[in-house]
């Protein structure tokens, strides 16, 4: 080629097109060619690439600058293929590099292979105004990337929206026409079906049980044109009406093949119908199926499990959470980035074990499996042919409710449902007590036996499985094999490469919201009895992990979800990794130390993804709860397998450290709306988990989309933080640095509330506030306390009058808070078994005059501490008596200050919107103005202060940056007493502004500064 010759974009597309169809064994890319639109014949799109069960995507090319290429693309948007009158919902406009236009045509294809390429995605969603993806700037990568980009927006949302509208509108007919019709004497039928899901006999059941009869069908109607003696719905209703005998005859030959996961439990749900009510009912199932199909929808497993977690019975009480699928293809892309095999060896492939042990309705398990499959097509591997594999090997989970288990199953079946395969590896477990088995081991077969589900599996390598989803048959045969190992869930120690889960959240102890009264919430699902709750807890209790001083994640304040990862940490190898989805207390509070530590001591590489949005259910990435939530990911050390501590993990966060031994704090400021800008934003996490740097921006093409932060597992306060300027100050502040933006850093005197004093105990220790009398007989915990709280409206100094005086709660509707100085609103009276002495210890322990906000409302409450009468400090109000009495009122201005806000909020938990708790344990550990530094003067100088301001109103906190009280203070404070520059002002106002439009400070309330 001679100077003058240039390589032409149709060439380029030509060779662009064939690297994409060596990526994907399904896939058929084509470039340059007429007559693919109907009615533009002429019209030849540059490359368009058809893919079996999805829409076709179009990519339009050009060498940059490439100033018309997204038009080009954005024209294409609504057009049809002329051979099948498929929409193009979906384009890519592509920008080349100009290079290639210089590369001899015999180098090009290496060079398309290694060329970094420019794209955005133009959707057609809602009307015919296009979504850009991103807004702004191009996505950056190679082929490689591209290819996996147009896996993911293949999809119609359009039409998957629609097709669950039907979905669930059918469902919930077809439940309601069949318990209309089974009412009063027939009920019993819906007695069997309920047992046969493990539920109680209710609407949502009913709902459920018409949502696995329907994946059934719509799967039937997949899978009869791939076998001839398997007739289609449509043969099957020829005469007018779905007959269920001729339904059942065709699943009964469906099983023969296989298909377990998805037609035995239809089956089962089916049966005990009368034959009328099962003909109305599968008539109009049929109907929906016959839409969904229709649609372009060939399995409805995406819709069934969003479904099946809103009708879980017991979701809320065990405090389980569907995973929305975008947040599902974000963890699965993070943790699949740390599988280490060769993804071109179909051996190395199905030596792979990955396990989701609470698989629920199995959306981590499938994105994982989306993910290992996308990568080993790319490797040169047919996933259709390694299939049976995955489903009978590779991919494992457990999960103790039925209904979801069935879905699990068919979400992977539904991947490739032409193929067969043996038993799978996803397994029910018991959950509960039940009789002894003759192989359970127990002296006596009458004996009950408890089981606590997956938790089983930290002690053995095997465990009890009610059932596996597949089954054992001879060929063809049909019949269940009876070999008593089927009925064993064997996952040996230390085998898994990849553990990822969403486990249940509910506490072991502690009762809150509907749990109240609930002795052990954990195990109270099922309806398990008292006696059932109590020998479960036990049997955790029992096991050996948590007998020993081996290093354990469990804790009961934490919940269930703290031993889930004790499951993982025995079940993955050496290298390999876990990947949680988990409550936002993760990072910060006392009960996750034990979690953390265990992270610090025995992984690398820890990676934690939060939220910064401030919609009520926008920090979560579950369905359905207004929780905040996190992603964890990290890798199991090989090197450090002792369960010793490494310092490195802990050290100061403004210090460069070993990103192996770091943990990369990840906020982003929104979800991923769907699987193609979760698999973007995964690559865009891990490019910031390999920086060198130690924070930056998250970006896809020009959009910000979160901040980055590296640090250590004890920094947890960078979690959900929109600004860098914010968290770098708060980091700064608590070892001791006074960093404002615009500003030289200037150290300043901090140390931690507890070694400046005493902090009081907990209301559990104190008294209880019984809501009714009968709460009274309980006898543990709070009520075993020697004080019965009793709220007062005192006026004045009537207070004084009570001889255990209490300040108990927050009363921020009344103005009482708006103060520095807050009287006290109740008053102890003696528990019946409580001793005056009893009552004289507490007062001695807990009465002080300074007390600290143990559960901070930001955006309603004004005070992080106040000021009081001597009186007892209570819920929400714990007492500090510091060890100099001289210096509680330096420490009452100090918490009421900006800064002392900020480093109260840095080290809080934030689960709530707008909210910032504290644990009794981690208020010692508050960062506030180490006063022992203060001279006399200086003390003087805040008696002083106090007196100017102990009648002044203050604003909530979250309004600190329109609030003259607190900017008056912050003055008084930072240059009266501590001697800063009055010039260092105006660099805090922009600190205030910056913390009070954090999300998590104001939460979403229209005073924030942006509103």
């Amino acid at each position: 080629m001679t100077r003058t010759e240039r390589t032409r974009e149709t060439t380029v597309n030509d060779r662009l097109a064939a690297a994409l169809d060596r990526l994907h064994p399904r896939w058929s890319a084509e470039a340059e060619s007429t007559r693919v639109f109907a009615d533009a014949a002429a019209q030849a799109p540059d490359v368009v690439v058809r893919m079996p069960g999805g829409l076709p995507v179009v990519v339009e090319t050009e060498y940059l600058p490439a100033r018309e290429v997204e038009q080009d693309a954005v024209l294409r948007l609504g057009m049809e293929l002329a051979a099948t009158g498929d929409p193009i919902e979906q384009t890519i406009a592509l920008r080349l590099p100009p290079e290639l236009a210089r590369v001899p045509q015999a180098k090009l294809d290496a060079a398309l292979a290694s060329a970094r390429l420019e794209y955005c995605v133009l959707s057609l969603i809602d009307g015919d105004h296009p979504r850009r993806f991103p807004a702004d700037g191009w996505i950056t990568g190679d082929i490689g990337s591209l290819a996996r980009l147009i896996e993911c927006v293949a999809v119609s949302e359009r039409q998957m929206v629609r097709a669950l509208e039907v979905f669930e509108s059918g469902v919930s007919q077809a439940a309601g026409l069949m318990r209309a019709q089974l009412a009063g004497e027939r009920a019993a039928a819906l007695m069997e079906v309920s047992a046969a899901l493990h539920q109680d006999d209710s609407e949502q059941t009913m709902r459920m049980a018409m949502t696995i009869v329907t994946n059934a069908l719509v799967f039937h109607s997949a899978i009869a044109p791939m076998h001839a003696d398997i007739p289609s719905i449509a043969q099957l209703r020829s005469g007018g009406h779905l007959v269920p005998a001729d339904l059942h005859a065709a699943w009964r030959r469906i099983l023969e093949i296989n298909y377990w996961p998805i037609f035995e439990i239809a089956n089962r749900v089916l049966l005990p119908l009368p034959p009328n009510v099962c003909r109305n009912v599968l008539d109009r199932l049929a109907n929906v199926a016959d839409e969904l199909v229709g649609l372009g929808i060939a399995t409805t497993q995406d819709m069934t499990g969003q479904i099946f977690g809103r009708l879980i019975a017991d979701r809320k009480f065990l405090a389980t959470f569907y995973t929305r699928p975008a947040s599902a293809s974000l963890l699965a892309e993070l943790a699949g980035s740390r599988l280490t095999c060769d993804f071109g060896s179909e051996a190395e492939l199905r030596a792979l074990r990955v396990a989701d042990l609470a698989c629920g309705t199995g959306a981590l398990l499938s994105a994982a499996y989306r993910h290992v499959a996308s990568r080993s097509r790319q490797a040169g591997v047919d996933d259709s042919q390694m299939h049976s594999a995955f489903m009978e090997h590779v991919f494992v989970g457990a999960d103790i409710m039925p209904a979801a288990v069935h879905v699990t199953a068919s979400l992977l079946s539904a991947v490739h449902p032409s193929v067969p395969f043996g038993d799978t590896n996803i397994h029910l477990m018991p959950y509960g007590s039940a009789a002894a088995s003759p192989d359970s081991g127990a002296a006596d077969e009458d004996m009950a036996v408890t089981s606590i589900g997956s938790l089983e599996l930290i002690d053995d390598v095997e465990a009890a499985s009610l059932f596996g989803t597949g089954r054992s048959v001879a060929a063809g045969s049909g019949e269940r094999a009876t070999d008593d190992s089927e009925h064993r869930f064997v996952l040996t120690h230390g085998a898994a490469d990849l553990i990822i889960m969403n486990p249940p959240y509910v506490r072991t102890v502690g009762q809150e919201g509907e749990r109240v009264g609930v002795p052990r919430p954990a195990f109270a699902g099922f309806g398990n009895s008292e006696a059932e709750q109590a020998a479960m807890s036990e049997r955790l209790s029992n096991i050996a992990l948590y007998r020993g001083d081996a290093p354990s994640a469990g804790h009961g304040h934490a919940g269930l979800a703290s031993y889930f990862i004790d499951l993982a940490h025995v079940k993955v190898r050496p290298g390999g990794a876990i990947a949680f989805v988990l409550p936002a207390t993760f990072c910060t509070t006392s009960a996750w130390s034990k979690a953390r530590a265990l992270l610090s001591a025995s992984y690398d590489d820890v990676l934690v993804v939060s939220l910064s949005a401030h919609g009520s259910t926008d920090r979560a990435f579950s369905d359905d709860t207004a929780m905040a939530e996190i992603l964890v990911i990290a890798t199991r050390s090989e090197r450090r397998q002792d369960g010793g501590a490494s310092d490195a993990c802990d050290v100061p966060e403004a210090q460069s450290v070993s990103r192996r031994n770091s943990v990369c704090w990840i906020a982003l400021s929104d979800r991923p709306a769907n699987s193609a800008e979760a698999v973007e934003l995964a690559r865009r996490i891990e490019d910031a988990r390999l920086a060198d740097a130690d924070y930056g921006d998250l970006r896809i093409g020009d959009d910000r989309l979160g901040v980055w932060f590296r640090g250590g597992m004890s920094d947890g306060g960078y979690g959900q933080v929109s600004e860098f300027d914010v968290a770098l100050s708060a980091a700064a502040l608590a070892r001791g640095t006074l960093k404002l933006p615009r500003t030289p850093e200037r150290p300043i005197p901090i140390a931690p509330l507890g070694s400046l004093g005493e902090v009081g105990p907990g209301n559990a220790a104190i008294g209880v506030r019984p809501r009714t009398e009968a709460a009274l007989k309980r006898g543990t915990g709070a009520y075993a306390a020697p004080f019965r709280i009793r709220m007062a409206d005192f006026q004045g100094d009537a207070w004084k009058a009570a001889s255990y005086p209490v300040l108990w709660a927050h009363a921020t509707a009344s103005g009482r808070e708006s103060r520095l100085e807050v009287l006290p609103d109740s008053y102890g009276e003696l528990a019946p078994d409580a001793t005056d002495e009893d009552a004289r210890r507490v007062w001695r322990q807990a009465a002080s005059r300074l007390h600290v906000n143990l559960e901070f409302q930001l955006n309603s409450q004004r005070l992080g501490a106040c000021w009081s009468p001597h009186c007892i400090g209570g819920r929400a109000w714990p007492s500090f008596r510091a060890d100099s009495p001289s210096w509680e009122i330096a420490l009452l201005l100090w918490g009421n200050t900006t800064m002392g806000l900020l480093a109260r909020w840095w080290i809080s938990s934030r689960q709530q919107n707008g909210r910032a708790n504290l644990s009794i344990g981690r208020v010692e550990e508050i960062p506030v103005l180490d006063v022992r530094r203060l001279d006399a003067a200086q003390l003087t100088e805040c008696e002083e202060i106090y007196s100017r301001f102990r009648l002044r109103d203050f604003l909530p906190a979250n309004e600190a940056y329109r609030d003259d009280a607190r900017m008056d203070l912050d003055r008084a404070v930072l240059c009266e007493v501590l001697g800063m520059p009055d010039s260092s002002l105006d660099a805090l106002d922009t600190l205030r502004y910056q913390w009070c439009a954090e999300p998590t400070v104001h939460g979403g309330k229209p005073t924030r500064p942006d509103a």
